[in-house]
């Protein structure tokens, strides 16, 4: 199993158990826009590798990304699911930071945005959290 196929395994079960009945969690995204709270977990980027002690010693930093979707009903009700689901998200990755051991995880910039898959009529608001999952010594 490849280190990203890995990640994306060990992330989406973690954000299951997390997240509970607050909302679904798929491992990889799908064309149809969700009909309540849902996380995707999709890969995000992997690093080339680099050597981490003398000898033969290789690591990728992998990131995967949690993107939250939740159809937009123009209701701050939606939009404090949403933030409560992110903070549920960066509250999982702090309890589960050596999970990848070697690498530790962390997460980074989160994007916020408006989106409407070609074809459909369904305006979703998306949060994409990026799981940095890294050799602690390059930072």
């Amino acid at each position: 199993m490849s280190a990203m196929t890995s990640a994306v395994t060990t992330w989406t079960g973690l954000l299951r158990t997390a997240l509970g009945a607050t909302a679904t969690v798929e491992q990889y995204w799908r064309m149809e826009p969700p009909s309540g709270p849902t996380v995707y977990v999709e890969p995000g980027a992997e690093s080339p590798e680099s050597g981490y002690s003398i000898g033969p010693h290789w690591s990728s930093d992998v990131t995967v990304n949690a993107i939250v979707e939740v159809a937009w009903d123009d209701t701050v009700a939606t939009a404090e699911t949403m933030d409560a689901i992110v903070e549920s998200i960066k509250a999982a990755i702090v309890a589960n930071r050596e999970t990848l051991s070697p690498l530790i995880s962390m997460h980074g910039t989160i994007q916020w945005a408006f989106a409407q898959r070609p074809g459909s009529g369904v305006l979703v608001r998306v949060a994409t959290v990026p799981i940095e999952n890294k050799f602690p010594v390059r930072g």
